[in-house]
């Protein structure tokens, strides 16, 4: 927030270092080069290292606590809360990264409006897959992968695999940080979560982009936004592919020559015993075209998709024979997936080399004759389309092209999976923290101890509810549901509202003024002589009122 540019490339050149380091040890294995040979060597790489220069950034904490409350007292809370903030800043650094990083792609520099919630507010999975699917979810699987390859690489060279504890613990963090810190979880919202994830998994459009209104863009069609409650994974990864239309040809022929490379990298890495496993893998998404052909026929089923997915990843692994190893079918699937984004990128770059591509035509002017103004000049491109029925018809093909590349290179199948992984992820670590919480831990040392005890058994407090929105205080300090007021009931609380709490007499003539101020001078002359005259003073008063 206060610091200069320097931190967020420093941020981001730590996080890109994890993927290198495991590159590393993919390297070092594929040229037989075991921990034992590199340790002969002095390398500080035949060890990992768990304690590093990083713990000094904890000490300005630790001197802030004992200032404040005393030696013990602040080494005491700082020991507590060490756990708890590793967590906490493991994850907030890798926004910092991605967003770093996304700025630097895209020349935008996107804002999440975070505010400053409640502690205690819960939040659902649906909402954590929109913020953090891209950022945290899929690079903690990227090095998953990654490590898979390595274990996979060292039991085919039969050596011992570095364990990475520290590289591993910050991809767990990356997605189980979201159900850590989400307070006051229960059976019934776990449930409802888990309810509103899958519908959001396993959802598709009613109709597909070609039967779609040409009337408006398509990206204002979908549902893929957090705040739209029809919005499925399908439309959420189908609009963020048609953003590569907004970008310029120049960057499209860039991420071209990035996935290339990447290309040409994974089949520099490829083993002979691969081939075998890429030739099944190849013939594995000829049959999942097919299968997606007969998709579209049958007005594309849900449970098709998902026998196509697991029919493609699955079944070249099913018919591997005794000498192809797991390392070899992961080094296989990784060449098909970043060999069809290549060849992807090359179809819809030349698509816009040929066909003149506008995603800003549905609001741009037109003069009497058809062809497109820009700020009432006529465009210089006017001659290769000219009217706007032709820019609608040009950006619809481009955006069915890129909705068959989406389901048939795939993509969507892909990204099905990592939901499910990430279903998987968030059941199990909300579980735990649901258990622990039915005895007040989580909530213990998540929020306070007024919402939390040591031995929840004896708490009597109200967790949190799916569907509840107004609370009220109840005796045992903890929030509780509160029925919603009926239309009468608000009516009148508006009245006592409105009503004010002095009243103002409005401004009367002078001579009432006179009347008024002597009538209050006898009224109280005569409570003074009422004690000894039995009240003939208030009888003055009211005659002189009169």
């Amino acid at each position: 927030y206060f610091a200069s540019i320097g931190f967020y490339l420093n941020n981001w050149l730590i996080d890109h270092s994890l993927t290198v380091y495991l590159l590393i040890f993919v390297f070092l294995t594929m040229a037989s080069q075991s921990l034992d040979s590199v340790g002969r060597l002095g390398s500080m790489l035949a060890a990992e290292w768990v304690v590093s220069m990083g713990i000094i950034a904890m000490c300005p904490r630790l001197m802030e606590l004992t200032l404040e409350y005393g030696w013990l007292e602040g080494l005491a809370r700082f020991v507590k809360s060490v756990p708890g903030i590793m967590v906490a800043f493991t994850f907030i650094n890798k926004s910092i990264a991605s967003s770093v990083a996304e700025s630097m792609r895209t020349g935008e520099a996107s804002y999440i409006q975070t505010g400053r919630p409640n502690a205690n507010t819960h939040y659902d999975w649906r909402e954590c897959y929109f913020v953090h699917a891209a950022s945290h979810y899929y690079p903690a699987m990227t090095i998953f992968m990654w490590y898979g390859l390595y274990l996979g690489l060292t039991q085919e060279m039969d050596t011992v695999a570095l364990p990475m504890f520290v590289i591993l613990g910050t991809a767990i963090c990356w997605l189980t940080a979201p159900m850590i810190f989400c307070p006051q979880p229960t059976f019934k919202s776990l449930a409802s979560d888990m309810s509103t994830y899958w519908k959001f998994l396993v959802a598709k459009p009613k109709l597909p982009v070609r039967r779609m209104p040409n009337r408006i863009c398509l990206e204002e069609q979908l549902h893929n936004k957090l705040t739209d409650q029809q919005s499925n994974l399908y439309e959420f990864w189908l609009a963020n592919n048609l953003h590569h239309k907004r970008r310029s040809r120049w960057q499209q022929f860039a991420l071209l020559v990035w996935d290339f490379v990447g290309f040409a990298f994974l089949l520099g890495v490829m083993t002979v015993s691969s081939y075998s496993m890429a030739w099944k893998m190849f013939v594995a998404f000829i049959a999942h075209t097919l299968l997606m052909l007969v998709w579209r026929a049958a007005n594309r089923p849900q449970v098709l998709v998902m026998f196509a997915a697991g029919a493609m990843f699955a079944g070249p692994w099913y018919l591997a024979n005794e000498e192809e190893k797991f390392c070899d079918y992961l080094l296989a699937a990784m060449i098909l997936l970043q060999g069809l984004a290549v060849f992807k990128h090359v179809i819809l770059l030349t698509f816009r080399v040929v066909v003149h591509v506008d995603p800003k035509c549905y609001k741009k002017t037109y003069d009497a004759v058809g062809d497109r103004t820009e700020n009432g000049k006529r465009s210089w491109w006017c001659s290769r389309t000219s009217d706007k029925t032709s820019d609608k018809k040009n950006n619809r093909n481009y955006d069915i092209l890129v909705e068959f590349l989406y389901i048939d290179f795939l993509e969507y199948e892909l990204h099905l999976f990592k939901g499910h992984v990430v279903l998987a992820f968030n059941f199990v670590s909300q579980l735990s923290l649901v258990l622990l919480d039915s005895l007040g831990l989580h909530s213990f040392f998540l929020l306070n101890s007024k919402l939390g005890c040591a031995l929840g058994i004896f708490c009597n407090r109200k967790p949190y509810e799916p569907g509840k929105r107004s609370v009220e205080s109840s005796g045992h300090g903890q929030r509780q549901p509160a029925p919603i007021p009926s239309r009468l009931e608000m009516e009148d609380m508006r009245r006592v509202v409105k009503k004010p709490l002095i009243e103002i007499e409005p401004a009367q003539p002078a001579a009432t003024t006179t009347m008024t101020t002597a009538a209050t001078t006898a009224g109280a002359a005569g409570v003074a002589g009422a004690g000894g005259a039995g009240g003939g003073g208030a009888a003055a008063a009211a005659a002189a009122a009169k």
